[in-house]
């Protein structure tokens, strides 16, 4: 019979190996440059590491639990908390002092508040988490959606096992951006925030429009699920777009193994705006 110790270690083995699995490899070559080999992004995966961020990313995708409207939006909240403290942690700070009733403290607080841009409408759970953390940043929001669906069928939940292997360039789609309401962005931190990073279309028409609003100090993008294709496609974007973002970042809840036929995430979660709100016309 196995000891604790053992036990503890056969775990700690089994979530390694769960980390350095079938989507390691293919995840891989999608996060470099095709050309420079090197990574134009810098990039963190929160659930690369065992934290409390599992249990939400796995209710997030339970399809019994997604029945719960509010019990979905509440954990994509929780989940835009843990990301925005991660996030958080990239930001230019000061040494503050502060006179409590008993002395002299010192702590570090924010030289200058960040823009938090969401990608509406399922974007604004997620957004909330992250404002949470930073509760006195400058809010913007975007509408933008897929004008068109790639194919008009139910998509498929599995990859054909052709893409599993080599997953395809991610397809440019239709992307309508309407409704915005956007504050000063030339020389800040600006944080945009939509959950599921799928071709990166939608990002990328988003990026194209700040570029008239000024130069940002640096850009942070910030999904709780993504495509290999979509990360790709958002770093040969800011390899093009150096002069302008400079500092590009991406912070992501779980990378997933790619893009069906129809341009969703596989194993993914589903529509997040519509588990969110409910189905649209």
């Amino acid at each position: 019979m196995k000891n604790d110790a053992a036990l503890v270690s056969e775990n700690r083995q089994n979530v390694e190996s769960l980390y350095r699995g079938r989507y390691a490899q293919q995840a891989h070559a999608h996060l470099l440059n095709r050309d420079k080999g090197t990574l134009v992004m810098q990039q963190f995966i929160l659930n690369q590491q065992p934290s409390a961020a599992g249990p939400i990313l796995h209710d997030l995708r339970h399809p019994e639990r997604q029945r719960d409207r509010s019990r979905f939006r509440s954990q994509l909240q929780k989940l835009g908390g843990l990301l925005g403290y991660e996030m958080s942690k990239s930001l230019r700070f000061q040494a503050t002092a502060i006179t409590t009733g008993l002395g002299q403290a010192s702590e570090l607080t924010l030289l200058e508040q960040p823009v938090l841009l969401s990608v509406l409408r399922a974007g604004l759970p997620l957004y909330q988490g992250v404002l949470e953390m930073l509760p006195d940043a400058d809010s913007g929001f975007i509408g933008a959606y897929r004008a068109a669906e790639p194919d008009a069928a139910e998509p498929s939940q599995e990859l054909s096992q052709e893409q599993s292997k080599a997953p395809s360039k991610a397809p440019v789609l239709d992307i309508f951006v309407g409704y915005s309401a956007l504050p000063e962005i030339a020389g800040r931190d600006v944080v945009l925030i939509d959950p599921m990073l799928a071709t990166g279309s939608s990002l990328i028409k988003v990026l194209q429009q700040l570029i008239a609003l000024g130069q940002p100090r640096s850009v942070h993008i910030v999904a709780a699920i993504a495509a290999p294709e979509g990360v790709q496609a958002l770093s040969d974007y800011f390899a093009t777009q150096q002069a302008h973002y400079r500092q590009s970042y991406l912070w992501l809840g779980a990378l997933d193994q790619g893009l069906n036929s129809h341009a969703y995430i596989v194993p993914g979660l589903g529509d997040a705006g519509d588990l969110c709100f409910g189905s649209k016309r």
